[in-house]
């Protein structure tokens, strides 16, 4: 019964003994262990191989990432707003518009300018040209006896057929109105034998003038290039009240 007992396990050892012997692991060269893989078989990685490490430990996206970002930031960082002449422009504008409205605003205030004088020194060629004239559109004043407005109409001989030096030449007929000695008006006429013309005196013209008695002028010329011909003249007052 012992010797039985011993039997049986001594075969089974034999049997596992055997059967591992005729298991042969393959080698490569030099008698290490082959590391081929059949086919099929997945061949493992570790995360040390898979991914590719710079030599300060990052990953090449992860230096992509950082360069693009400090590159970004250098732009940024050297880009600078270039000053340009707007703001110069526009404070030459105002200063311009600034001095156009104050002379427009002086033009409107006094609201009227001198016209222009005849060309002197004017050659005397008296006529009886201006048959008469007297003061029209006379606006009483409310605080005195005077006119605070008035023009005036002058009724005269115009034509001035072939006067010019060459004989050949009509002339260029024009009034103006003096008042103390300033122009204060100028009208160019056409040719008329008994013409009857209205002058304008401006009432801004006229402020320029103290209440009382206006001694007023009126001339007849003939527009010339070196020296304008007076023709005729007529003189006359009115009594005048600023207020």
């Amino acid at each position: 019964m012992n010797a039985r007992r011993i039997t049986a396990p001594a075969l089974v050892f034999s049997v596992l003994l055997a059967g591992c012997s005729a298991i042969e692991i393959p080698t490569g060269p030099e008698g290490t262990p082959s590391t081929e893989s059949n086919v099929g078989d997945t061949p493992s990685t570790t995360d040390s191989d898979s991914t590719a490490t710079t030599t300060d430990g990052s990953t090449p996206a992860e230096t992509a990432a950082t360069t693009t970002i400090a590159e970004t930031a250098t732009e940024v960082a050297t880009t600078t707003p270039t000053p340009t002449a707007t703001t110069t422009k526009t404070i030459e504008v105002k200063t311009t518009t600034a001095t156009n409205t104050a002379t427009e605003a002086t033009a409107t205030e006094s609201g009227w300018s001198e016209p222009t004088p005849p060309t002197r020194p004017t050659e005397e060629k008296l006529e009886e040209r201006i048959t008469n004239t007297k003061f029209i559109n006379k606006e009483q004043a409310t605080s005195s006896s005077g006119y605070s407005n008035f023009d005036v109409q002058i009724f005269a001989d115009t034509r001035l057929k072939n006067v010019d030096p060459e004989g050949d030449v009509d002339g260029e007929p024009y009034f103006i109105i003096e008042i103390n000695d300033k122009l204060v008006a100028r009208a160019s006429v056409t040719f008329e034998k008994n013409g009857s013309f209205a002058i304008e005196v401006p009432t801004a013209a006229l402020k320029q003038f103290d209440s009382g008695t206006l001694n007023v002028r009126v001339s007849f010329l003939d527009q010339d290039s070196h020296s304008d011909d007076l023709y005729d003249t007529w003189s006359g007052t009115i009594e005048y009240s600023a207020s």
